[in-house]
């Protein structure tokens, strides 16, 4: 039995992986890489400024670490996914139907669960 969330993404059943260090670490990681980005363009790109190729980055590199998507067969042969790498493709991070509040909301429920531990 698995007991973890579940959520629907770009029509993808996602499973919410669980709390641990490791991801944690993960996290902190990607953040400060957007950290350094910042710093390396003076810190005076406003979120809203920012290349969208760049934000489909960091947002790819958190669902990896956040979700564990779980394809059929026929959603494997869809746009939304890259076979190559077994995830979502860069394509559809980049694309104007992500809907980047579920990815904001994983990362919240993500770091929720360190409450209860």
């Amino acid at each position: 039995m698995d007991l973890r969330e579940t959520i629907s993404v770009g029509g993808v059943t996602v499973f919410l992986q669980p709390y641990t260090e490791k991801r944690r670490k993960q996290m902190d990681d990607i953040q400060n890489q957007i950290i350094e980005w910042l710093k390396g363009h003076d810190g005076k790109d406003p979120w809203d400024k920012l290349p969208i190729k760049e934000k489909a980055k960091w947002w790819k590199l958190k669902a990896q670490v956040l979700w564990e998507p779980s394809p059929t067969e026929e959603q494997q042969k869809s746009d939304v996914w890259d076979s190559n790498a077994g995830f979502f493709s860069d394509e559809f991070f980049m694309s104007d139907e992500f809907e980047y509040p579920i990815l904001q909301k994983s990362e919240s429920f993500f770091f929720t669960q360190r409450i209860y531990l």
